[in-house]
């Protein structure tokens, strides 16, 4: 929208593999509707009854599947300021500003304690603070309101990796599996448990499997192109770094990971070329100056 604004232009062809990978989002949530209709919200365990109440939750606690919010024609008014609101919330958290994240995450909440996708944000404000505690909280208030999605144990199992809860972060991720079994960001996370744990190779075929689901997960190809470089495995290396390259994702980190695979090969002339790219890029980006002073000697 910012370079064309009166949408003229067709991204489709440019933008394929990320259309693709949305209109995969859209088919599998449509097909779920069915079934999250009918489904019976549960009473949380007592352990996260515990936890909700600890954090000041008021209300929360104990959701009702004929549970009726607020009218929609009501909140009519107010949707503008509140988009607004969490807009500039998503912003703050993007550029590290957490706390202002927080603030304006928590006004949201005293709006409408039952939104679901502002406790998962509040959550993962709370990990970037590494308040692993009132970000686990967060997240189990966002699982109580939405029991149907796999979203709030994935937020919960990266919070436990964190931690190192390895065995804890597991149960959340077959958990999630079971909701959505057909999930790239389920193959994401179990991959990075994996790569925890340096089970590297299953690692890296969750992160294939990832990427194979959904192609436009610009994550689950970094994370693969990284961990097929650390497993000298260039040929997928490169293929990754080329994809993520024409992807236009964090170009100068993906120039400097095409150099490591030219280096690696014994091209050192070409691995020179990707390096002081990347320094062109990033010129702050110590692991290409180092790489260009070791290959220049």
């Amino acid at each position: 929208m910012k370079t064309d604004r009166a949408e003229a232009q067709n991204a489709l062809d440019a933008r394929g593999p990320l259309a693709a990978g949305l209109q995969a989002d859209l088919n599998r949530i449509a097909g779920g509707f069915g079934s999250a209709a009918t489904v019976t919200v549960p009473q949380p365990d007592p352990e996260t009854l515990a936890r909700l109440r600890s954090l000041g939750y008021v209300g929360i606690a104990a959701p009702s599947g004929n549970a009726r919010g607020p009218d929609p024609k009501d909140m009519a008014p107010k949707i503008r300021v509140l988009n607004d609101t969490l807009s500039r919330a998503m912003d703050d958290l993007g550029a590290g500003r957490t706390d202002q994240a927080l603030t304006r995450l928590k006004e949201l909440s005293e709006i409408n304690e039952r939104w679901y996708d502002i406790h998962l944000l509040m959550g993962d404000a709370y990990v970037a603070k590494r308040d692993y505690e009132r970000a686990l909280g967060e997240y189990a208030a966002a699982g109580a309101l939405n029991p149907t999605s796999a979203a709030p144990h994935l937020s919960t199992a990266r919070a436990l990796i964190a931690q190192g809860n390895l065995d804890r972060a597991l149960q959340r991720i077959d958990e999630a599996a079971r909701l959505e079994p057909d999930s790239s960001e389920v193959a994401l996370e179990r991959g990075r448990l994996y790569e925890r744990q340096e089970q590297f190779d299953k690692a890296l075929a969750e992160y294939e499997k990832s990427v194979r689901l959904n192609g436009s997960d610009l994550r689950a190809r970094a994370r693969l192109g990284d961990l097929a470089l650390r497993l000298r495995k260039l040929d997928l290396a490169e293929r990754e770094f080329s994809t993520l390259l024409a992807m236009k994702y964090r170009p100068a980190d993906t120039h400097y990971g095409l150099g490591r695979v030219a280096e690696l090969r014994g091209d050192l002339q070409r691995a020179a070329a990707e390096y002081k790219h990347a320094l062109a890029l990033n010129p702050s980006l110590a692991d290409a100056k180092a790489a260009l002073a070791r290959i220049s000697k």
